[in-house]
C-alpha cells in the first residue's frame, strides 16, 4: 500500500525515496528491509520451563514474511536451535511481534526478513527455585509429559510431511491430554485420604503444571493450524 497520496518520489544517487508531505515538512523515506518495530511492546520470547529443566539453549533462526502493515504472514524456521520446544516457543513469540514493513521503490511492500532468537540458561537460582524445578520434573516423570512434534512449514512442505505432521500432532495431543488426566488424578483431584498423604507442594505445583500443559498444547495445535492454511494456499495436491 501507499504510505501517503500526497507526495512524490525523490531519488538520491541510486536509491529512490518515498516523499510524503506531513504538516508542511517533506520527509523522504529511503529503501529499507523489514525489521522488527522495537519501538512497539513486542513481547519478550517465552523460555519453556521444560526446555530450561532439559538445559536446551540455542539460537532460533526464522525467515519471516512481514505483510504491508508490519504484520508476520508466514514464518518458517531457517536454522533450528536443535530443541522442537525452543523452535516452536521461538516461532510463536515472532508471530506475535509488530515489524516495520519494507520501503521499495517508494511503497510499502511485503517481503521477507530474518530474525534470530537467543535462548541462554539463567545463571543457577536460589535454592528455593531450584526446588521448585526439581519438583516439577518429579511430577513430569511421574506422569509422563510428552515432547511436542517438530513444526512443519506449510509454505514448503509436501502432502507427505503434512500428512505425518497431522499424525504427530494428534499423537502428542493425545499423550498431552493423558499426561493432564495424570495429574489431576493423582496430585488435583485425589480421594481425600490421598490427598492428605501428599506434601502440600504436590497439589500446587500439578496445578501451575496443568496451565502450562494446556497453554503449550494449545500453542502447538495452533502453529500446526497456521502451517495447514499455508499448505492449503499453495492448492497442493
Amino acid at each position: 500500500m501507499r504510505v501517503s497520496t500526497i507526495g512524490r518520489q525523490c531519488t538520491v544517487g541510486a536509491g529512490i525515496l518515498l516523499v510524503a508531505m506531513l504538516g508542511g515538512s517533506t520527509l523522504c523515506f529511503a529503501d529499507s528491509p523489514a525489521k522488527v518495530d522495537h519501538s512497539y511492546p513486542n513481547m519478550a520470547p517465552e523460555y519453556p520451563d521444560a526446555s530450561q529443566l532439559a538445559e536446551e539453549q540455542g539460537d532460533v533462526v526464522l525467515d519471516v514474511q512481514v505483510d504491508s502493515s508490519g504484520r508476520p504472514n508466514r514464518i518458517r524456521v531457517k536454522r533450528s536451535s536443535g530443541f522442537t520446544d525452543l523452535d516452536n516457543a521461538a516461532i510463536e513469540t515472532a508471530a506475535n511481534w509488530h515489524f516495520i514493513p519494507a520501503v521499495v521503490d517508494g511503497d510499502l511492500a511485503t517481503s521477507w526478513t530474518t530474525i534470530k532468537i537467543h535462548y541462554e540458561l539463567p545463571k543457577p537460582a536460589a535454592g528455593r527455585d531450584f526446588a521448585e524445578t526439581a519438583q516439577e520434573h518429579e511430577l513430569n516423570v511421574a506422569c509422563g509429559r510428552p515432547a511436542a512434534p517438530p513444526p512443519v512449514d506449510g509454505a514448503t512442505a509436501t502432502a507427505t510431511q503434512m500428512d505425518a505432521a497431522h499424525q504427530a500432532l494428534n499423537a502428542y495431543l493425545d499423550a498431552s491430554q493423558k499426561y493432564e488426566r495424570c495429574l489431576h488424578e493423582k496430585f488435583v483431584d485425589a480421594p481425600a485420604m490421598v490427598l492428605a498423604g501428599l506434601p502440600e507442594w504436590k497439589s500446587k505445583v500439578a496445578r501451575d503444571l496443568l496451565a502450562k500443559s494446556q497453554t503449550h498444547r494449545q500453542m502447538v495445535a495452533d502453529n500446526f493450524d497456521t502451517a495447514s492454511m499455508n499448505f492449503k494456499a499453495r492448492g497442493v495436491r
